[in-house]
């Protein structure tokens, strides 16, 4: 057994992100209000430093990366009203922190210092490590309840699951410790809720991790990651000194944002490229501006009595495609075109609408990416300065060379069905592509949960099926991004990484840890009078 640990824990979290932080915060909240029901040993397991906030809201991910969306649309409403007295209460600590990150933060304070001294705060992007700061000192908070602290027992330790065995009513998890040891511990009670396991594997011709290449752009931080470019391309005297970004998600839109910011990057950087299938990113976000388009194809599905989820695809292929075609920005029409495909969603029969989250879900979701101001100048600006120039195309091969100075990449891609090497060589390169799907995986928890079929991949091969108890199996729930394409009575989402689903699952997540919690005190009363009576 772990070293200092008890025997066997009621309840394990895999993963101590903020899908574990908010269904803890959930939990204790539920405690406290229900009072003291007995002791509950919790362990909470985390391979990383990051313990409650996870790569995105924590010190993996830069200071100075903001919102996609803005505050308004970021937060589930139930807990927007706690955010906004906790930033307005600490506002002069915000600005003056975030005027200590230079150009990045004196830009944000100078757009934003308005809203926050009129309380207005529904349309600003915020630096997302405050909502992880956020979350971790409201659960903190609960911690020190002396309620909970009497019914609570909680543990946390960093280490890695690499296996797991169901045993008939509890699970035996083998961890492997930073040092490398293997440790065991049993828990009546499972919770995944880890992130998203790994990036998708670029191409090389080489192993390991030559100096410029960027795998994972948040490991081991992002600004780590960053800090090593002006020292390396203001030193070398070669030419050219290009930077590549593979993939145009929100990773790359954050890179974007910070290596514009960086005067000595974008002085002695030539140009940055960035390699994307479609060629494009995200869409401006407009907030106060409808664009009125009769969407043609979805509406003649409204008019039909049967819809299949490839009508409905087609529909939205066909649409987005003309308005492309008229030059206007998506940014106008998300929600109008977001409204339309909800309503023909619902023609669609059971089986239909799961091959729709299954199937086609993900490619709806990346054909309406948006992204706020802060982001979308920093395109414009890069484009104007010819800093930036955008390749439609796959990666074939991304190849390490050597030179006087140093290595350097050179890069095989394919496009419009031709494979070509690109004219350009690369001192940076960095992975900005999605994730794997888990069949993909070659992480050893992800690869034990399927090889011994005790979860069930769904149809998106992105996510674990679940009941409505969010159950991959009994007594183990599945939280985050491991429930792509979703798809039970309550909930059915494609994609449940943003904040304001967290909440919701986490809130019915702790909704069934509290019933669990109230039978196990009702089974142990009732043991303890028997024992008493006998």
């Amino acid at each position: 057994m772990v070293k200092g640990f008890g025997k066997k824990f009621d309840l394990t979290f895999i993963g101590g992100g903020i899908s574990c932080t908010k269904t803890l915060i959930h939990l204790l909240e539920g405690l406290a209000d229900k009072g003291p029901r007995g002791s509950l040993s919790v362990l909470v397991i985390e391979k990383t430093s990051n313990i409650w906030t996870g790569i995105a809201y924590g010190s993996r991910s830069s200071n100075k990366a903001l919102t996609i969306t803005t505050l308004g649309e970021f937060l589930h409403p139930l807990e927007k009203k706690d955010f906004l007295e906790w930033v307005l209460a600490r506002k002069e600590d915000i600005i003056m922190e975030m005027l200590s990150s230079k150009v990045q933060g004196e830009e944000w304070v100078k757009d934003n210092e308005k809203y926050m001294n009129a309380q207005d705060l529904e349309h600003v992007y915020f630096p997302r490590f405050l909502y992880g700061r956020f979350l971790k000192e409201k659960l903190n908070t609960h911690l020190e309840n002396e309620g909970i602290k009497s019914t609570l027992n909680l543990q946390v330790i960093q280490s890695e699951v690499v296996n797991i065995y169901k045993i008939n009513n509890y699970y035996s998890l083998n961890l492997k410790n930073p040092a490398g040891q293997i440790q065991n511990i049993d828990s009546e009670k499972i919770i995944f809720s880890m992130g998203h396991i790994e990036r998708k594997m670029v191409p090389t011709n080489f192993t390991g991790k030559p100096f410029g290449y960027f795998p994972d752009p948040y490991f081991p931080t992002m600004d780590q990651n960053l800090c090593l470019i002006p020292e390396k391309v203001v030193k070398t005297y070669s030419k050219p000194k290009n930077i590549l970004l593979i993939g145009s998600n929100a990773s790359a839109l954050e890179l974007l944002y910070l290596l514009n910011q960086d005067i000595d990057i974008i002085q002695e950087t030539d140009k940055i490229f960035l390699l994307s299938a479609s060629g494009e990113v995200p869409a401006p976000i407009e907030e106060n501006h409808t664009i009125k388009f009769p969407f043609p194809a979805l509406q003649k599905l409204m008019q039909l009595e049967r819809v299949l989820a490839e009508d409905l695809i087609k529909a939205i292929r066909l649409d987005f495609q003309n308005f492309k075609n008229l030059g206007l920005n998506l940014g106008g029409i998300y929600y109008p075109l977001s409204e339309k495909v909800i309503s023909v969603l619902q023609k669609l029969d059971i089986d239909q609408r799961k091959i729709f989250h299954d199937v086609y879900g993900m490619e709806f979701t990346r054909l309406i990416r948006r992204a706020g101001p802060d982001y979308s100048r920093t395109i414009s600006s890069l484009k104007k300065k010819k800093k930036l120039e955008i390749e439609k195309g796959n990666l074939v091969l991304l190849e390490n060379r050597e030179d006087q100075y140093g290595n350097h990449f050179e890069m095989i891609y394919e496009k419009e069905g031709v494979q070509m090497k690109h004219p350009q060589s690369f001192r940076f390169v960095f992975n900005c592509t999605g994730f794997r799907s888990l069949n993909e995986s070659e992480n050893p928890l992800i690869r034990n949960i399927i090889q011994k079929d005790i979860c069930r991949l769904n149809g998106s091969l992105r996510g674990f099926e679940v009941n409505d108890q969010l159950e991959g199996n009994q007594n183990l729930h599945i939280l985050g991004p491991l429930l792509g394409s979703l798809f039970i009575p309550s909930y059915q989402y494609w994609h449940v990484e943003n904040s304001k689903r967290i909440h919701e699952l986490s809130l019915k997540l702790s909704t069934i840890l509290l019933e669990w919690i109230e039978e196990k005190s009702r089974e142990e009363r009732s043991m303890e009078e028997l024992e008493l009576n006998s």
